[in-house]
């Protein structure tokens, strides 16, 4: 019996963070003000909170049962001990909630608020704790750390205190109470014995219900939350996201078509991946985007969730197996379809020789996967939830060139025959050969287009003119990281290109007006280290050996 109750409890403490977390889900991310180690914390309290409730709820009628019975064998030795013990029963409730308000209201909230703190601060802490170690900086998180723990056990004395007050009054008030009973009991010994035992009984009873009080207090903005979370619509699961026709991208006023690849480029700390967060509906955006012609701020976020599949710079696994892990993009797939995507990203030989198979016990921190292999194992779920648009951040960082390329190769396959368009941003060259098209970051800061589209980098006739467009733009320094990228992915020099003559035409225009632009006034545009010459551009397009002009600091 017991473990048939530890095991239903168990399950419904598994259905109700289910029911929690998929409500979770549904909280849009860009307007909600809390964080994400805030998030959890509190909501990691509010789920053990509600568990509480549940789990305690069976005392409450066992303690009316118990009182119940208490007045009805303190009846037997008379009316009068008996209507005494229901008053004092009846009166206990009410003394110890008075005493809760004014003894325990304030401690309780404050020790919630430091365990939420405390929380959040150990959880940010340990996601970086390789760092802390390797970089000596243990004593200084302990020092910062101590502010936190001083006031979680200040907190915690106090409620302490509080409760050992209200444990002395609820002793002196079954002292008190027995004792009236002993004097108002009448008949033979044996009964009035049996009286003042139930009459201690019916005390304790109801003392039980009080304390149910007092924890209530320290869980009301936890039960407040959950009702707020529990009132808003759950998200629909992967399986059950409604079918959902491409749509194109605006990105700033660079059209994409469904289907098409993009790489965007930047230097680090651009903001590439919020960008890339930002079409994922999981950050507000800086940038001009556009999903279906709307504005990404007017898109709900269930409609960017069925629009688009993210594989993370950054990917965090949950505790479970790997086919658990999988089954979080597509609940119900079979092995075969789970092999099939590990195949793509050049991990199924790796999860075969684990010693359980697709059944291997993950940590959160991956267990036995390494980065790259967490990597890969994030861009299989992106893979298996087969939305439009596939969103690339670094996907082949910490990967070595072999695993790399074949990686690429089977992700280049699998976007050509399902005709998923995707949206990269990688700092390696080789990743640049799934793009069709560069995007620089700082034109859509700007507003700008600056994009460089590509037909076939690999061509093995580098002689001929490549098939490319420059669009028109109001800065080189926008372009030039962008050419260079693509310049080092297709293994070609400048002077190996033969430029259109359009493309020509637009970059010495834009150079023109970014001297204009930025050039001081009462200047010369020669004296403006901030943008290329006009002699520089000629000699670059020209077939110029070397690098774009080094005097820009963005290039």
């Amino acid at each position: 019996m017991v473990i048939h109750k530890a095991k239903a409890k168990k399950a419904m403490r598994a259905k109700l963070r289910a029911r929690l977390f998929a409500r979770r889900a549904a909280i849009d991310s860009r307007v909600d003000s809390n964080d994400a180690g805030a998030a959890s914390a509190a909501l990691l309290d509010d789920i053990a909170a509600l568990e509480d409730i549940v789990i305690r709820r069976p005392a409450v009628f066992a303690g009316l049962a118990r009182a119940a019975l208490s007045v009805a064998l303190v009846a037997l030795a008379g009316w009068k001990a008996a209507a005494l013990l229901a008053l004092a029963l009846g009166a206990l409730p009410v003394l110890l909630r008075h005493l809760t308000l004014h003894l325990t209201a304030k401690p309780s909230a404050q020790l919630a608020d430091a365990v939420v703190a405390l929380r959040k601060a150990m959880t940010e802490f340990a996601a970086v704790r390789a760092e802390i170690a390797a970089y000596g900086l243990t004593a200084r998180i302990i020092k910062a750390l101590a502010p936190l723990e001083a006031a979680h056990d200040r907190a915690k004395t106090q409620l302490v205190k509080a409760e050992a007050m209200m444990g002395g009054v609820q002793t002196l008030y079954t002292a008190a109470v027995v004792a009236m009973v002993f004097a108002l009991s009448d008949g033979v010994a044996p009964i009035v014995a049996l009286a003042v035992l139930a009459g201690g009984a019916g005390v304790e009873a109801t003392g039980g219900l009080a304390r149910n009080a007092l924890r209530k207090t320290g869980i009301e903005r936890s039960l407040a939350r959950l009702a707020a979370l529990s009132r808003s619509r759950e998200v629909a699961a992967p399986y059950e996201v409604r079918p959902t026709p491409a749509a194109p991208l605006m990105l700033g006023a660079i059209a994409i078509v469904p289907g098409e690849r993009v790489a965007i480029s930047g230097i680090s700390g651009s903001g590439k991946t919020r960008l890339i967060e930002a079409l994922a509906g999981l950050r507000p955006t800086v940038h001009s985007l556009r999903v279906g012609g709307l504005p990404i701020d007017e898109v709900s976020a269930d409609d960017l969730r069925c629009q688009f599949a993210l594989a993370p710079q950054d990917p965090a696994l949950l505790v479970g197996t790997v086919a658990d892990n999988l089954r979080i993009a597509a609940p119900g797939i079979d092995a075969e379809i789970m092999l099939a995507a590990l195949r793509i990203v050049a991990l199924e030989a790796r999860i075969a020789t684990a010693p359980d198979g697709l059944d291997t016990w993950l940590a959160s921190d991956g267990g036995f996967l390494s980065g790259g292999e967490r990597k890969r194992l994030a861009l299989a779920c992106a893979l298996l939830a087969r939305r439009a648009w596939l969103l690339l951040d670094e996907p082949t960082e910490g990967l070595d060139s072999g695993t790399e390329q074949a990686v690429i190769d089977n992700l280049d396959a699998w976007l050509a025959q399902t005709g998923t368009g995707s949206v990269m941003v990688s700092h390696r060259p080789e990743p640049l050969r799934l793009a069709q098209c560069v995007v620089s970051i700082g034109s859509l800061y700007l507003g700008q287009r600056a994009s460089v589209r590509v037909a076939d980098q690999d061509s093995a006739d580098t002689s001929q003119p490549l098939p490319c467009i420059i669009t028109p733009s109001a800065g080189l320094k926008c372009l030039a990281k962008p050419l260079c990228k693509f310049c080092a992915s297709s293994g070609r020099k400048a002077a190996q290109i033969a430029w259109p003559s359009c493309a020509r035409n637009s970059l010495e225009s834009s150079c023109r007006k970014l001297d204009h632009d930025k050039m001081p006034r009462g200047s010369k545009s020669k004296g403006n280290p901030l943008s290329f010459s006009r002699m520089n551009l000629k000699k670059y397009l020209a077939g110029a050996e070397g690098s774009p002009p080094r005097n820009d600091p963005n290039t």
